[in-house]
């Protein structure tokens, strides 16, 4: 099944291609942007039974998002049988994958790849309001080259990267430091003390419109690069739902179906009433920051 002939690349030309991915070929704008931010941890692991190298750098994580340092964290393997062109199908991959995160999941690795999820909570200080709040949307999903395999049955570009990796991140407090970056580079000072006027509101309604004009264009950069005839991928004409081969927010599939997921412009003016509500006095600052909702089957 796989060839284990290859040879292994060091850690370091390893970190160089994906930084060099991530620069030059990465469809998700946002990952994009947090990338050239610094704000993108990426780290590289060799092949561990024991969990250690994941928990050890999903805990830095933790420690660097509870001081804005970092907004998602990406785990790449450096297992030789599973480079591209290594022979192994993209269902060995996920499922090296699904074994390699189970320190952090509740759930068996044989359900993970079959849509099961890694949801991981943070109770982090709301980077616009400044209250803690529990973000319970740190999804972990899994990335392999051989998704980018036309001949593969779990062909998905969306899903591809050039090493078998794992990204944690949360899409709800993305836009949060996207709200707070926006008002620090227009004010010059940070966004919790501001009053909760009409100000305010237009400032938040502003990001939200470029948050939804990132998904967008991340949408159809991933049209672009993939084979709709084997892997549907469409944006909805009105923009407010997007069409995939896979549900998010799962950590892996076995096997492929349309699902629809919800754009950015149909629950950021909830996320936004609840930062307005909260910052007039309103809202427990205990309370959970909105979610977005797992992708409906076609």
């Amino acid at each position: 099944m796989l060839n284990k002939g290859q040879i292994r690349k060091s850690n370091a030309t390893v970190m160089e291609e994906m930084q060099a991915w991530f620069r030059d070929c990465l469809g998700c704008v946002a990952g994009r942007r947090e990338f050239l931010l610094g704000r993108y941890m990426i780290t590289v692991l060799d092949d561990t039974d024991t969990g250690t190298g994941v928990l050890d750098t999903y805990r830095k994580f933790r420690r660097h998002a509870l001081a804005y340092e970092k907004v998602a964290c990406l785990l790449v393997f450096n297992n030789p049988e599973l480079y591209a062109g290594s022979g192994c199908t993209a269902l060995d991959a996920i499922s090296y994958l699904a074994r390699q995160i189970a320190p952090l999941a509740h759930e068996h690795p044989d359900r993970l790849i079959r849509g099961g999820s890694v949801h991981q909570r943070h109770a982090l200080k709301c980077p616009v309001t400044g209250a803690l709040t529990l973000f319970d949307d740190f999804d972990a999903i899994a990335f392999c080259p051989q998704a980018d395999d036309r001949d593969d049955p779990l062909y998905d570009p969306l899903m591809a990267a050039p090493y078998p990796c794992i990204n944690i991140s949360s899409d709800v407090f993305g836009f949060s430091m996207f709200a707070r970056d926006r008002f620090l580079h227009r004010y010059n000072r940070d966004i919790f003390g501001a009053p909760a006027d009409d100000a305010l509101r237009r400032h938040l309604t502003e990001c939200a419109a470029l948050w939804q004009k990132i998904a967008a264009r991340t949408i159809r950069n991933y049209i672009a690069m993939t084979d709709t005839t084997l892997c549907p991928t469409y944006l909805s004409e009105d923009e407010r739902y997007w069409i995939a081969n896979h549900q998010d927010p799962a950590f892996a599939e076995s096997e492929k179906r349309a699902y629809r997921h919800e754009m950015p412009v149909t629950y950021t003016p909830q996320i936004i009433d609840r930062w307005m509500c909260r910052m007039e006095g309103g809202s427990d600052g205990r309370a959970r920051a909105v979610t977005t909702r797992p992708g409906e089957i076609l």
